[in-house]
């Protein structure tokens, strides 16, 4: 037994030493909490143990070897899971959230080549866009999400370029952005994307575009059109608090913030469901960051209008209640108990508007009705 020991100790310092040796880092955050959804409609009001409310929670593997003084190897392997249940929670991959091999130049940026985030996702280094959101694309209700076809590529390239001047450029491409490439180039859906932004003293400003080019037989069968977003943001820290400010059009759209997985029941009875679909319009968002009392104080407005390519009630294409769009307002708490451990309290209000507002059907998501207030206190914990 002892030999066992002794055994395991000597393989222990091994590891570790190749692990030292290879500049390996195993790194993570667990986001665990409870949300209160009070829902002004026909749903129930609910009360679950959540798990990646304020930040995905997530373990990985980074690491770095030196070519030479100038450039650098590096790779990311990351895996999202759901911390109150433990399971993986980047469609069922072990590296779903990132899994790149990049080249790094501290003159030229840096290359990726594999998984990761698109720039206007708000995922992973390759992206800029929670630098102009109080709550990021997190935090529910109070973040802001408007993208279509996921949030992350397959078969990507992505560069990120040093900043020069108080300018950062992000370039992205995916020859396919889901599983293996086909055989044709027509049956692969890919992307092309990027981002620009600059910082000068307390002023920040972003632009950043999106498009994905679907296969084939997603433009013959659905009829879609190419998913695509423009955005535009900025900044300016006052000191005492920095202002915040987006704007984003989207053009043929499957995921607007609150819009996914949408359901209409009808009051006189029956059940259908809402597609979004070629969703088209704008969102506008205006929020602060305010120091108090060692934490920070995050208020957020949102405001999204649209029309979607089905009608609302009844599903069709080409019908005419299409206007699809809702405001959501939040105020929330972010307080440090350590530098690797934070606790949260968010609150917000959500209602739909226009075919969303519609009184005579009960409209909902997984979320509860697009009429609702919620209420996540959550502990991060970074390692």
């Amino acid at each position: 037994m002892k030999s066992f020991r002794i055994s395991l100790i000597a393989a222990a310092l091994l590891a570790s030493s190749a692990l030292q040796a290879a500049d390996v880092d195993l790194y993570g955050r667990i986001d665990t909490g409870f949300l209160y959804t009070l829902n002004n409609g026909e749903s129930s009001d609910t009360f679950a143990m959540t798990s990646g409310r304020s930040s995905g929670s997530r373990f990985g593997f980074k690491g770095k070897e030196s070519l030479s003084d100038d450039w650098q190897v590096r790779f990311v392997l990351e895996s999202g899971f759901a911390a109150d249940s433990g399971e993986l929670s980047s469609a069922n991959r072990i590296f779903g959230r990132q899994s790149t091999v990049s080249l790094f130049n501290k003159d030229l940026g840096e290359i990726a080549f594999g998984r990761a985030g698109k720039p206007l996702s708000g995922s992973d280094q390759f992206t800029r866009i929670s630098r102009f959101t109080p709550f990021g694309v997190t935090y529910g209700d109070a973040g802001l999400l408007f993208y279509g076809k996921g949030g992350r590529v397959d078969n990507g390239i992505f560069y990120k370029s040093p900043t020069v001047a108080g300018f950062t450029a992000v370039l992205s491409g995916s020859f396919n952005t889901n599983g293996a490439e086909g055989a044709e180039w027509s049956d692969n859906t890919r992307f092309i994307g990027g981002s620009l932004d600059w910082k000068y003293g307390n002023f920040g400003m972003m632009i950043g575009a999106e498009e994905i080019i679907l296969r084939r037989a997603d433009e013959a069968d659905n009829q879609d059109k190419n998913p695509r977003t423009l955005f535009l943001g900025a900044s300016y820290n006052f000191g005492f608090m920095e202002l915040l400010a987006g704007y984003q059009r989207g053009w043929g759209l499957d995921r607007v913030g609150a819009l996914q997985s949408i359901k209409i029941t009808p009051k006189t009875g029956g059940t259908n469901s809402a597609q979004i679909e070629n969703w088209e319009g704008d969102s506008f968002m205006l929020g602060a960051k305010i120091p108090c009392a060692g934490g920070v104080i995050r208020l957020s407005g949102i405001l999204v209008d649209g029309e979607n390519g089905r009608d609302i009630a009844s599903n069709k294409v080409g019908s005419l209640g299409k206007d699809a769009g809702y405001w959501a307002v939040a105020a929330g708490y972010t307080y440090p108990l350590s530098k690797r451990t934070n606790v949260y309290g968010v609150v917000s209000h959500l209602e739909g508007r226009k075919g969303l507002g519609d009184s005579r059907y009960s409209i909902y998501n997984s979320d509860g009705d697009l009429d609702r207030e919620q209420l996540a206190v959550g502990l991060v914990h970074k390692f």
